[in-house]
């Protein structure tokens, strides 16, 4: 079985055929290009992302790196809203005040809490929800302290936000309650397919994921057209992600082809040679008849 050996021009061909060769000049440009184009996916990705000071991390820090990242806002509960306004300063990111606590506390005292959220400047409330009404599905209940903590919070956006994670169906229904009570957002834990309950929300209802901690999952629920992703790790997102940012490598332009010398086999060496000599031979014994100069033989 014979072998096939490529010559130099033609792995040349080989190579123009199998991309596109540029100078140093276009491919400093193309490097230019792709960094900043990437760059700027970040910066749409992460402003998609929400600090949250529920843990009870430092607020001078959060505030700040929420300013920093262009986030929307940063979710704390009531006791640190005049700290946080300090710190946010007149930068546009909102501070998102969480009520009720762990969920049992009474429709009055939620609407109370969102009435004075919303005097020190909170300009987004994040109810939780009564845990117990959503075990004996009492969705009824849920729909009229909805309604009850709108009213309070007037023209600030209202989040209705639930603890733990629920069957999807006991979700849907809840998404549903949530929409037809006018709430801007519908907030849940993360959890495999939580994306699928965007499905069920209108009116301009938007879903809320928390609980997310590294990257794979924050591309993901992007992808997945969720409206906003509430962690506590939106720095380490950031900077995992800046990473990617590494310019592009091109591969060396080969040199040009240089034509080979071309060797004959010994074989056909030999015939050409033994062709010569004969020739040579026949030259030697040939005699030439002289002309006269009208062109006539002698």
């Amino acid at each position: 079985m014979q072998t096939q050996v490529y010559t130099k021009a033609e792995k040349w061909q080989k190579s123009v055929e199998g991309g596109v060769i540029i100078g140093e000049k276009d491919a400093d440009e193309f490097r230019a290009y792709k960094r900043k184009k990437k760059l700027d996916e970040i910066a749409l990705g992460i402003m998609r992302s929400q600090a949250t000071l529920m843990g009870g991390e430092d607020v001078q820090r959060v505030c700040e790196r929420a300013v920093r990242l262009g986030q929307p806002a940063v979710r704390l509960p009531a006791t640190k809203l005049f700290q946080a306004k300090y710190y946010l300063g007149k930068s546009a990111v909102r501070m998102d005040c969480q009520i009720g606590g762990n969920g049992e506390t009474a429709t009055k005292v939620k609407r109370y809490e969102a009435k004075l959220a919303v005097r020190k400047n909170a300009k987004e409330i994040t109810l939780v929800v009564t845990p117990s009404w959503m075990d004996c599905c009492r969705y009824s209940e849920v729909r009229k302290e909805i309604k009850a903590v709108k009213r309070a919070v007037r023209h600030a956006y209202l989040k209705v936000r639930v603890e733990k994670a629920y069957s999807l169906a006991s979700l849907s229904r809840l998404a549903r309650v949530v929409c037809e009570c006018k709430a801007q957002f519908f907030s849940v834990p993360y959890f495999d397919g939580c994306e699928r309950l965007r499905l069920d929300l209108t009116g301009g209802c938007k879903l809320e994921v928390s609980g997310v901690n590294d990257l794979q999952t924050y591309k993901k629920l992007l992808g997945a057209g969720v409206a906003r992703i509430v962690t506590e790790h939106a720095w380490e997102i950031y900077t995992a992600w800046m990473r990617e940012t590494s310019v592009p490598t091109f591969l060396p332009i080969p040199e040009s082809p240089v034509p080979e010398k071309v060797t004959a086999e010994p074989k056909a060496v030999e015939g050409i040679e033994k062709a010569v000599a004969q020739t040579d031979t026949n030259v030697d014994t040939v005699s030439v008849k002289p002309m006269h100069t009208d062109g006539k033989w002698i």
